[in-house]
């Protein structure tokens, strides 16, 4: 009988422990700053999101590397926070008037992306082409999109 409850709580310890590993996920994106104040901010705003455990960001390649747990966030989100701050990322612009505000050391040249805006049928035949998911949900969309060189209509 003590043998059956220990093996029992043996397996449920690692039942948990394995959920709980398993919701911890790792990203790296394009995030457009400069200094180290850029730095500052860009990783700040990253760490404020609810569920982001780490954020480190690069100025020499202007990558970002976040993790988080998938259970309370996703990577939009944190997107959406940095974008906030004032700096452009592959998935979302800055709003011009938070960019001007920004010190002019952390200024840099914002380019117009190419992208076009097509409705969510083409968006489906496009990521089926680019062998990609094609049954999205919301948060999904956003990141897939942008992979297939595409920009979601918004509303």
């Amino acid at each position: 009988m003590k043998t059956k409850a220990i093996y029992l709580t043996m397996v449920i310890a690692i039942m948990s422990l394995t959920t709980v590993f398993g919701q911890a996920k790792t990203e790296k994106f394009k995030v457009y700053g400069n200094c180290g104040m850029c730095e500052s901010r860009i990783e700040k705003a990253a760490k404020l999101v609810d569920g982001v455990t780490a954020a480190d960001w690069n100025k020499e390649t202007k990558m970002i590397e976040v993790s988080f747990d998938s259970s309370k966030t996703d990577v939009h989100k944190v997107h959406m926070a940095i974008a906030k701050a004032g700096h452009d990322t592959d998935m979302h612009k800055a709003k011009d008037e938070t960019y001007n505000s920004l010190p002019g050391c952390c200024k840099y040249e914002r380019a117009e992306k190419k992208r076009k805006t097509i409705a969510s049928i083409s968006i489906k035949e496009t990521l089926k082409q680019k062998k990609l998911p094609t049954e999205l949900n919301q948060s999904e969309v956003y990141c897939f999109v942008p992979k297939a060189g595409l920009e979601p209509a918004r509303p």
